[in-house]
């Protein structure tokens, strides 16, 4: 036998081991074959889609990518490409095999809808409307699944009337997809046809009753709702179905977290993280469970931990990172770690803080010792809320701390007049009269 007949006997008893879900030993076989004939595309194709169903998406990537360059000509390797790569979060590398893909074929419905949704996932919201025209006179027909991605795009953009037609359009001319009933049902309820949505998810749920897509999305619709107990239901009724669902694991851990169940929503949160390592949302979720049931130490060790991936969960993900920002440092003062609560809050200057960030940026200046850098940030709340009771009273303090009395005074008589009652503000004033009595003394340090 010549080594090319090896090579085929090895990649058609892969197709034969992927086919009976055998994929450890489906990828053994292909890579021998292609160690014997590295240059062939269908084989590459195939590895990668072994490693995808592997659940090794970053390998599979680089399979596609190998394969796309050997067969320039050919469409569904630069499809996989794309579409693995906007599963990852890489939208430039999604957008420019799409955009390959065109290329080769003009009218694909595929590349088209999946340009849009590169476009809607960077926010270039014009663009994305544009490439929906340009697929429109690219195609016979209107695309369903072209008309559910600008849906999307038209819904970030809160022009709800047009996402409706463009929806409920895509359920005329396909009735067999998926996802759009799902995505109007979310939208009635959005814009306050509660019982609209309802009805969407009790008929999809007679039709498809075991559907995990539509039991998460029925939840999800009931925590928007508050009907939190409901919501629980459809999730460990799709638990049942699919034990290992990721997503619903870490919607009931988040609603037992805020439901108060602790020991619940540490045990949700754990199972997220096996079937998931890095899925930081999940370890924030944790720790702040930990928090709650006042095991600090456990808490501290993990916040570590967290801190140590923040630089890569912020690449993967910035506005994730920017949404988890205050939580995690909240968090880090919860258990005394007040320098690097700072420090998170001070790297993360992408949008102008709120007065809620800089008064928790205060808080953590003030603990670490940094009494000037402090009021810096109570200033600027300040500027914001010109009457908060917490940042004037920082000031006095931090004020008498550094021996300002002169400006402790100052400060004092401005939170004074703005709340002339409060019980803090009067023990502040008596302090400031000590240290007055002791500076006449000639005891105390001058103010500098």
């Amino acid at each position: 036998m010549n080594e090319w007949q090896q090579a085929e006997r090895h990649a058609d008893r892969a197709l034969e081991l992927f086919d009976r879900g055998f994929l450890e030993e489906a990828e053994s076989e292909l890579r021998k074959a292609l160690a014997i004939q590295p240059d062939q595309a269908d084989w590459q194709f195939n590895l990668g889609l072994t490693l995808e169903a592997a659940q090794r998406d970053r390998e599979a990537m680089e399979q596609f990518e190998r394969a796309a360059g050997l067969a320039p000509d050919q469409v569904h390797p630069n499809l996989a490409v794309a579409s693995l790569a906007f599963r990852l979060q890489l939208w430039s590398r999604s957008a420019a095999a799409y955009e390959r893909v065109l290329r080769l074929d003009p009218s694909c419905e595929e590349a088209h809808a999946g340009r849009i949704e590169c476009f809607t996932a960077t926010g270039e919201h014009e663009e994305a409307e544009t490439a929906f025209y340009l697929a429109e006179l690219a195609m016979e027909d209107s695309s369903a699944i072209c008309l559910q991605a600008v849906a999307t795009s038209l819904v970030h953009r809160r022009r709800f009337e047009r996402a409706e037609w463009c929806l409920r359009e895509a359920i005329r001319i396909d009735s067999e997809l998926t996802d759009a009933p799902i995505q109007l049902a979310m939208l009635l309820a959005e814009t306050d046809r509660d019982a609209d949505a309802l009805k969407i998810f009790s008929d999809l749920l007679r039709l498809r009753p075991e559907d995990p897509s539509v039991l998460l999305s029925s939840a999800r619709l009931f925590v928007k709702l508050d009907r939190l107990p409901e919501a629980i239901g459809r999730l460990e009724h799709l638990l049942r179905i699919d034990p290992i669902h990721l997503e619903a694991h870490h919607l009931l851990a988040d609603l037992s977290l805020r439901s108060h169940h602790y020991d619940r929503a540490m045990l949700e949160y754990q199972l997220v993280l096996r079937l998931h390592p890095m899925q930081m949302t999940a370890l924030i979720g944790l720790i702040e469970a930990l928090v709650r049931t006042n095991r600090l130490r456990e808490a501290a060790r993990l916040l570590g931990v967290a801190l140590q991936q923040w630089d890569g969960f912020r690449e993967h993900d910035a506005a994730g990172a920017r949404r988890q920002t205050d939580r995690v440092a909240e968090l880090l003062l919860s258990v005394d770690l007040n320098e690097e609560a700072a420090t998170l809050l001070e790297a993360d200057a992408h949008d102008e803080p709120s007065a809620e960030r800089l008064r928790r940026l205060a808080m953590a200046r003030y603990r670490s010792g940094r009494l000037a850098a402090g009021m810096q940030a109570s200033r600027a709340v300040l500027l914001k809320e010109r009457d908060c009771i917490r940042s004037l009273h920082n000031m006095v303090l931090a004020s008498i701390m550094r021996g300002r009395l002169v400006h402790a005074s100052a400060w004092l008589r401005r939170a004074l007049r703005a709340h002339p009652r409060d019980e803090g503000l009067r023990r502040l004033r008596f302090r400031l009269w000590a240290q007055w009595a002791v500076r006449r003394c000639g005891l105390g340090r001058r103010s500098v």
